[in-house]
């Protein structure tokens, strides 16, 4: 069965109409599937800038100053669960679950937007003076 050209052209209008009427929308929603598909590409470099090295918490940082706070850190603790997917282990596996989560949510409520915001008078969805002009955001009367 060959591509229909015709129906991506139809696609990528219509997502490029989307992104025009709602660019912050589209971005949350275009993020968000990039985070579900990848967590780790979030995980990592946060794991790594809060301070959960490979090698345990990093001198000086912001892990290794609560690890000070608490002390003897309890197994399965949240600290224990950053720390060990910071250093590759099965916490990896939760904290990217997490993300995964965040990102799906993000999708989520970035595709809703585009869909229940309310036009207002300035017809940018802005609501700057919006008012029931008895009519549903589709153009169509109200009952």
């Amino acid at each position: 069965m060959p591509f229909d050209f015709g129906s991506a052209k139809t696609f990528f209008g219509a997502a490029r109409n989307v992104s025009a009427a709602h660019p912050f929308a589209f971005a949350a929603v275009g993020a968000g599937l990039l985070v579900v598909a990848g967590p780790g590409i979030v995980a990592a470099p946060l794991l790594g800038a809060s301070g959960f090295g490979s090698l345990g918490p990093i001198a000086g940082s912001a892990a290794a100053c609560v690890q000070s706070g608490i002390g003897n850190v309890v197994a399965g603790s949240a600290f224990a669960t950053l720390q060990s997917a910071g250093m590759g282990g099965a916490g990896a596996a939760v904290v990217n679950g997490v993300v995964s989560t965040v990102g799906g949510v993000v999708a989520a409520v970035g595709a809703v937007s585009t869909t229940s915001s309310k036009k207002g008078k300035d017809g940018h969805g802005h609501g700057h003076g919006a008012e029931d002009d008895g009519e549903r955001d589709d153009g169509v009367e109200k009952a």
